[in-house]
């Protein structure tokens, strides 16, 4: 199949341990990356098989100006019906239950860096030499 490259705007969201992949106009494009790299990587894998299976198909023409020079990222705010709230309360409250343990980890690795620290300085500071030992006057 004859193909020819073109750019498409991919969003990069960063989640636990690395990026959630967004292609505006493919939302069937799901992937994910450690790294930014990777993250693009696999987006521009991801689309292409999707691409390939619309060509196959003959499925959804590529519309043009799909990559934007820029994106404005921002937040807003907006009013959500307790009822679909459930899974972010419990997520918030494991959250909270985690915090304790995850401080007292904290403190232990602090603490081990700091003793393995103080290991090193003792280390590589020069050892003065013993005093010798003095002969007694037997007089």
């Amino acid at each position: 199949m004859k193909t020819e490259m073109h750019k498409f705007t991919v969003i990069l969201l960063p989640d636990e341990g690395g990026y959630t992949v967004l292609v505006p106009f493919y939302p069937e494009v799901t992937t994910w990356g450690e790294t930014p790299e990777e993250a693009f990587e696999m987006a521009q894998e991801c689309l292409e098989l999707i691409l390939e299976v619309h060509a196959e198909t003959h499925q959804d023409q590529v519309l043009p100006g799909l990559h934007a020079s820029h994106v404005i990222v921002g937040a807003i705010e907006a009013e959500v019906p307790e009822v679909l709230l459930n899974d972010v309360r419990e997520y918030e409250a494991e959250q909270l239950r985690k915090k304790p343990e995850e401080d007292r980890l904290k403190e232990l690795r602090r603490k081990q860096r700091e003793a393995e620290a103080m290991a090193r300085f003792a280390k590589d500071e020069p050892q003065s030499p013993s005093p010798e030992p003095v002969a007694a006057n037997s007089d």
